[in-house]
């Protein structure tokens, strides 16, 4: 009887456990965590890619938040994957379909390619993609 309980013990704490995978994504995710300033945006075609208003990204746990002029609206929930090459990011918004991308986190830059139809495979502002470049606060 004490070797059954042992067992099924056993397999709950495995199941509840993490796969090596999760892991990383989390521990990569908590990388992401805070508030970066968007400085440069890129699309096919434009000219001026400074960012002239103050616009702030708030990863706070596994959702995204835009801040600007003070006011913050929750944009989806993210997902990341870092196994894979380039690192990829999914921006899950209620009722919408998903955004794919790419990201490149470098000390206090963060770069992010997006695309609402195919994942890019490259940082290249091309067709339907856009790429963010956001600098990390200081708390």
């Amino acid at each position: 009887m004490k070797k059954h309980a042992l067992v099924l013990v056993g397999a709950a704490l495995l199941l509840a456990a993490d796969t090596p995978k999760e892991e990383a994504a989390k521990q990569e995710l908590q990388k992401l965590q805070g508030t970066w300033t968007a400085v440069e945006g890129r699309m096919e075609g434009l000219e001026d890619t400074k960012v002239n208003v103050k616009l702030q990204w708030v990863f706070q746990g596994k959702e995204l938040f835009v801040q600007t002029g003070g006011k913050r609206v929750k944009q989806g929930s993210v997902e990341v994957d870092p196994s894979r090459k380039p690192k990829t990011i999914d921006l899950l918004i209620e009722g919408k379909p998903v955004l794919l991308g790419i990201y490149e986190l470098k000390g206090d830059t963060l770069t992010v390619c997006w695309s609402g139809k195919e994942r890019p495979t490259e940082f290249k502002a091309k067709g339907n993609t856009v790429i963010n470049i956001l600098k990390r606060e200081k708390p």
